[in-house]
């Protein structure tokens, strides 16, 4: 999740369905959220067993390696569960910390066979998260007893370097969300990230693999995530009572099923 308001809005949701088994295991914050005040969240998502790790951004730049360390330092042994890395940069820093918490590769760090999943296993790596290229078939072949497969989310088409406030002539240098328009009328989110100088371009509308459920379920992947960008806090009660109580039903939304049904060719 990106910041405080959808963190305090899945922290409302549990403690109002506190009486009932809801299962979510583990919540990833992004490095981010942590420049806003974020006292005692953690610690609820603790006394419920809730795992708590960092995802780190997406681009590497000089002086990253600092900014991730200082970010990690906050925490607590007992807070901090493990992290999500996007990039190789991230592995090879982490390595050279001797961080001794779980690490979990993005699904841009491309698992797509067998082959590439036996390396990530050597190279330490608890666990992956499912690639978006592969559909329902190759999932199965590739195996998702150690994988997260995202079911919902607005997926990112393009993370650039080229600020796009910039080439506006309009950069704040506060990490915000906005919009943009191809030449055929699309809107796409974007999302920048000012504290590592870069933009994630968004899909126009989310993923949603819930209308999926019996292909998912024979999939048999460890955990399965939902992830949030620029939802809102009722946004966020919205989907999360979609993907637990009405998981197997079409959604109130437009929603992509993106590769999951026909694969890249």
């Amino acid at each position: 999740m990106e910041n405080k308001e959808q963190l305090s809005a899945v922290c409302a949701y549990l403690e109002k369905r506190e009486t009932e088994n809801i299962k979510i295991a583990r919540i990833y914050a992004e490095s981010n959220i942590f420049q806003e005040d974020i006292p005692g969240y953690i610690e609820k998502l603790k006394k419920k067993k809730i795992e708590f790790y960092l995802a780190l951004p997406h681009v590497f730049r000089k002086g990253s390696a600092e900014r991730i360390e200082k970010c990690i330092s906050r925490f607590s042994e007992k807070e901090l569960d493990g992290v999500l890395i996007r990039n190789w940069e991230q592995y090879t820093l982490l390595c050279q910390l001797q961080f001794d918490k779980k690490v979990i590769s993005d699904d841009n760090l491309y698992v797509f066979n067998r082959f590439s999943k036996e390396f990530m296993k050597k190279a330490g790596f608890s666990e992956f998260t499912a690639p978006a290229e592969l559909n329902e078939s190759e999932l199965k072949i590739l195996g998702l007893e150690t994988a997260e497969l995202t079911v919902y989310g607005y997926r990112p088409v393009m993370i650039s370097a080229q600020c796009i406030m910039k080439t506006r002539g309009k950069c704040t240098k506060n990490s915000s969300f906005t919009q943009m328009k191809d030449r055929i009328g699309e809107e796409f989110l974007v999302q920048n990230r000012c504290d590592e100088c870069y933009n994630i371009v968004y899909n126009s509308a989310p993923l949603y693999l819930g209308t999926q459920k019996v292909k998912i379920q024979k999939l048999s992947p460890k955990r399965l995530r939902i992830r949030f960008g620029a939802e809102r806090k009722e946004e966020v009660k919205k989907v999360l009572e979609q993907a637990i109580d009405a998981f197997g039903e079409k959604p109130q939304f437009d929603y992509t099923q993106e590769h999951f049904k026909r694969g890249v060719l």
